[in-house]
């Protein structure tokens, strides 16, 4: 996935990039084409794992979208692993839910921002949807403010 979204962005300029994905953080450092056998009197299998490249780091740090969004389900400190998240990934907005909602048809999320975190309530996820969406328009404008006044 992450040399797909490197190869869109060499091609096209998009101006909000928003990271849905719940790519894995770590991937088997080697891959295996067979079954892996057990071995007799074998109780136990070590695999080692490698870490997957941060496609929303590299996107929020490479510049090239004006607005960047990621989301986080957490378990714990919601708030504050989001706004580390927010920071180590250059991005604009953190949408945070908590991990039990996931396969959920409701949610309740928080968008992190620079500015701060908006508490959203118990929504369908195509309400939360729209509201990313709007969230994204605002920031996209804000951004757009911002250009327009460092360059006159």
């Amino acid at each position: 996935m992450f040399e797909a979204v490197k190869k869109e962005l060499a091609e096209h300029t998009p101006d909000a990039f928003i990271g849905v994905a719940a790519v894995g953080d770590w991937r088997p450092a080697e891959y295996s084409e067979s079954k892996l056998k057990k071995e007799k009197d074998q109780d136990t299998l070590t695999i080692k794992l490698v870490k997957n490249p941060d496609i929303l780091s590299y996107v929020g740090h490479s510049g090239i979208c004006s607005v960047v969004i990621g989301f986080a389900a957490e378990t714990d400190n919601l708030a504050e692993n989001a706004r580390k998240k927010l920071d180590c990934k250059a991005a604009d907005m953190i949408v945070v839910n908590p991990a039990s909602a996931i396969g959920s048809a409701q949610n309740q999320a928080s968008f992190v921002t620079k500015d701060g975190i908006v508490v959203k309530g118990r929504s369908s996820k195509a309400e939360l949807a729209e509201e990313i969406i709007e969230t994204l328009a605002d920031l996209l404008k804000k951004k757009e403010i911002e250009t327009y006044e460092t360059s006159n």
